[in-house]
């Protein structure tokens, strides 16, 4: 089950890799558009994963996203983004996902 505060902005999904990218195809199949991914590794900053492009965290700052942070790091990563003063951080459950589908 969608949160059903995820859908009320455009959405930025942080982080590029497995969890990312399941979080984005469980959106999918949900027919939830995704906006961006975010990643703070500048090496892919500017590239494409599955048709979105890849923008550094910092570019969130003042932006009225919702931001499902797809990681395993998620809480050091919730903390950096928070002290930046980015908000609207929901946590793709990856371990929940598998089984029932649901966000925190």
């Amino acid at each position: 089950m969608i949160n059903p505060h995820l859908l009320e902005k455009e959405i930025v999904i942080l982080g590029t890799g497995e969890r990312g990218r399941r979080a984005f195809y469980y959106l999918l199949n949900e027919k939830v558009k995704i906006k961006y991914f975010a990643d703070r590794n500048k090496e892919i900053i500017g590239t494409h994963i599955i048709g979105h492009e890849v923008i550094y965290e910092d570019e969130l700052i003042g932006k009225d996203y919702n931001v499902i942070i797809a990681s395993e790091y998620w809480e050091d990563i919730k903390e950096r983004l928070e002290k930046k003063g980015i908000d609207n951080l929901f946590v793709w459950n990856y371990e929940k996902a598998n089984t029932e589908n649901v966000y925190i």
